[in-house]
């Protein structure tokens, strides 16, 4: 009998339920909201890792907050320096 490989997002999936794990122990607001956004943000990216999947299910978690992160930047420097 041969073995079964999860899928990206099964396996991703157990390393979202455990992140929210981790999140129990956070009692700063602002912390567990910027883990919440990260988790989110999975969901821009997971068609990529379908294609391609990631070596590791925490590197796509982070790989995609990152991203987020700096699009968000992005667009702040971009109203800021409309607003000049």
């Amino acid at each position: 009998m041969g073995r079964t490989v999860p899928s990206t997002r099964m396996a991703v999936e157990s390393e979202v339920d455990r992140i929210r794990k981790l999140m129990d122990y956070i009692h700063d607001r602002e912390l567990k909201r910027a883990f919440e956004e990260i988790i989110d943000s999975y969901a821009d990216i997971a068609p990529v890792f379908r294609a391609v999947p990631p070596y590791d299910k925490a590197y796509a978690i982070v790989l995609a907050g990152l991203a987020r992160a700096l699009k968000r930047i992005d667009e702040i420097e971009r109203k800021v320096d409309s607003g000049r």
